[in-house]
């Protein structure tokens, strides 16, 4: 527990000091994830895990989760979220909650988003969930004005008894025109593999229609070791376009209080530049 406090003392102060500009190539929820190079699509475990594959709800067993993410280490929460979900729904079909927003760059500028998330899953079997999140969704132009959409995630999954897992997620479908920039449509894919201690991921995202080849102008790779407990360390790279960036990170945990921080610091290896992803979460089982 002394362990614990003393780096979230020390993140807590950085976040102070610390200035830079957000990335918008990574997810906006989720420092896990930026630090794993955001290859997280097919993985199965974690707070956020709902939003970037909402088919992984079926093998969460936790009753709520709230968390905020000053993404670019400014003196406001870049990214906000609270999570409510019925208690081990293993296999079962479960219903959520989510309640999110954040504040990201765009073509057209700085965007506010706000929604409310509406995700349920079903079972075809043990091992092959899939699920729709229906998010309505509230959008701050940069001119002031609030637009609305109903973006759609549709999610698959298959996690096999080994722990080697592949994740597929349409995100931001709609049956009517989508105005949001901040939710913009295109598809993630991607496959893990979760062994105790160690997790590897690969994965990319791409728009429904790519002029480029998949894998080599999009790509995503990360891992993270932990000790089940209350650490874990996590490295990655992703490819986009003609840009690189390496990722790492840490996460740290007081289990009992269920307080979860998690760091993430990615460097751009063109503009020779390193943006910082902070994570606070905390979780009911």
């Amino acid at each position: 527990m002394a362990r614990f406090s003393l780096i979230y003392m020390i993140l807590l102060l950085v976040t102070v000091s610390a200035t830079a500009d957000p990335l918008p190539y990574f997810e906006p929820i989720g420092a896990r994830e930026a630090g794993m190079g955001g290859a997280t699509n097919a993985l199965t475990f974690g707070p956020t895990s709902i939003y970037h594959n909402p088919a992984s709800m079926v093998y969460q067993v936790l009753s709520g989760c709230a968390g905020m993410q000053p993404v670019a280490f400014d003196r406001y929460p870049r990214s906000w979220w609270v999570q409510a979900y019925n208690r081990k729904t293993e296999f079962g079909f479960p219903l959520a909650l989510f309640a999110q927003g954040w504040l990201m760059p765009t073509k057209s500028g700085m965007r506010r988003n706000a929604m409310l998330a509406f995700p349920f899953a079903y079972s075809f079997s043990p091992y092959s969930p899939a699920a729709v999140d229906i998010k309505p969704t509230m959008e701050r132009t940069e001119s002031g004005k609030w637009i609305g959409g109903l973006p759609i995630d549709v999610g698959f999954m298959g996690a096999g008894p080994s722990g080697a897992n592949i994740g597929i997620v349409l995100r931001n479908v709609s049956p009517f025109a989508n105005r949001l920039e901040t939710m913009e449509r295109h598809i993630d894919y991607g496959a893990a593999y979760e062994l105790g201690a160690f997790t590897w991921s690969v994965g990319t995202a791409s728009d429904f229609w790519p002029e480029k080849v998949w894998f080599r102008d999009r790509f995503r790779m990360g891992i993270e070791i932990s000790n089940q407990k209350d650490m874990a360390i996590r490295a990655g790279y992703t490819v986009w376009d003609e840009d690189k960036w390496y990722t790492a990170g840490i996460g740290v945990a007081s289990p009992k209080a269920g307080i979860f921080v998690d760091y993430a610091i990615v460097y751009h290896t063109d503009k020779k530049t390193f943006e910082h992803y902070l994570q606070y979460s905390y979780i009911i089982r």
